[in-house]
């Protein structure tokens, strides 16, 4: 079985995906569960990116994500949810974050039409020892 979370911005129509066997309404978002794995299933893409962050500044750079990055990203048609991943290392916290989109064009709505390149306000660098300059895209599979 699969599971899909499709953000709802109308009329949700199940001919768009053949092998549906059941859809719920979430919200603003609709589960669709489907079995076996569609050919025609709708493809997200993960984006992903790293920064080293200064131990003190765990907190705060949470509530910066949650306050100014994911709160305009939830804004945008296509945002469908964000993940932040932590570990300890050497260098202090590792962050994975993790943001998923519905397809490419709602990512450049987000980032600019340079999708690659990752947006870190000044504000943001200042909690960091160092951060990823580029940002990778991944389809979603499963």
């Amino acid at each position: 079985m699969c599971v899909f979370i499709v953000n709802y911005q109308g009329n949700f129509s199940t001919t768009k995906y053949k092998s549906i066997n059941e859809y719920n309404h979430i919200g603003k978002y609709i589960l669709l569960t489907t079995s076996p794995y569609p050919q025609n299933a709708p493809i997200m893409i993960s984006r992903q990116w790293k920064c080293i962050l200064k131990e003190e500044a765990h907190d705060q750079y949470i509530a910066f994500l949650n306050g100014v990055v994911f709160k305009s990203a939830g804004k945008l048609p296509g945002f469908v949810h964000a993940d932040i991943l932590k570990r300890k290392t050497s260098k202090g916290l590792e962050f994975l974050v993790i943001t998923l989109w519905e397809d490419l064009d709602a990512i450049k709505a987000f980032a600019g039409e340079d999708i690659e390149k990752a947006m870190v306000p000044e504000e943001a660098q200042l909690m960091m020892v160092s951060f990823d300059k580029t940002v990778q895209h991944y389809e979603v599979i499963l």
